[in-house]
């Protein structure tokens, strides 16, 4: 009876510290690792694939990124998180890289 009390009390605390909320597989990605193609903002990401769906994880907020035409597909949230280029048609960067580095995942 207490291991089973001890896991109900424990296992949602650690559910809650987890870093990738559960998604599956993860890799973190940077600027380091995309070079000039680093389409965000921010230095690093954790990507995963979630039902075949690629997302971009940072501080605990995940965005789908595969499959946006362009910033009005896109969650606000993450658009604040997109790096612009001026020499775009939709200004901004091309997310390919990263959608490709995270679809990986889903194989």
């Amino acid at each position: 009876m207490r291991r089973l009390l001890a896991f109900l009390v424990i296992g949602p605390v650690l559910a809650a510290c987890s870093s990738d909320k559960g998604l599956g597989e993860t890799e973190r990605v940077s600027d380091d690792d995309l070079g000039d193609a680093w389409p965000l903002t921010v230095e690093s990401a954790l990507l995963t694939c979630d039902d075949g769906y690629v997302l971009v994880q940072v501080d605990g907020n995940s965005f789908r990124i595969d499959g946006i035409a362009g910033p009005d597909d896109a969650h606000p949230g993450f658009r604040r998180l997109w790096a612009t280029d001026p020499e775009r048609l939709d200004g901004r960067k091309d997310l390919s890289a990263l959608v490709d580095a995270g679809r990986s995942l889903c194989d």
